[in-house]
């Protein structure tokens, strides 16, 4: 594991089944200097997915509202992230990050990376 990471691949295993988004859970794993977060929901297939980084700060917003806690991408990914919180409407998540990072995120149907 290298001493800094500064990539983060974001994954995301979409399921469908109910209408509204629900994140079951998020994992994190940092391997090869890439940091990768997992989230596996439930929900309407086609709500989309983004994220950005911008002034220290990991904004990753779904196009549906979601019931994933922060403390959970934070506890899934610690060296990288130290502390988040959920915008008001649900949308939106925010963590501060430890160390600068570099985005990659792709979606394709019910599957994003």
């Amino acid at each position: 594991m290298t001493t800094t990471v500064r990539n983060i691949v974001l994954g995301l295993a979409l399921c469908a089944s109910s209408s509204a988004w629900a994140a079951d859970s998020v994992s994190g794993a940092i391997q090869n200097g890439y940091g990768r977060l997992t989230f596996t929901l439930s929900g309407n297939t086609a709500s989309r997915i983004s994220a950005t980084s911008t002034g220290g700060v990991l904004a990753i917003s779904f196009s549906d509202k979601t019931t994933i806690d922060p403390s959970s991408v934070v506890a899934a990914m610690p060296r990288i992230i130290s502390s988040g919180k959920a915008d008001a409407d649900g949308k939106t998540l925010r963590f501060v990050l430890s160390t600068p990072v570099k985005l990659h995120v792709s979606q394709l149907g019910a599957k994003a990376v």
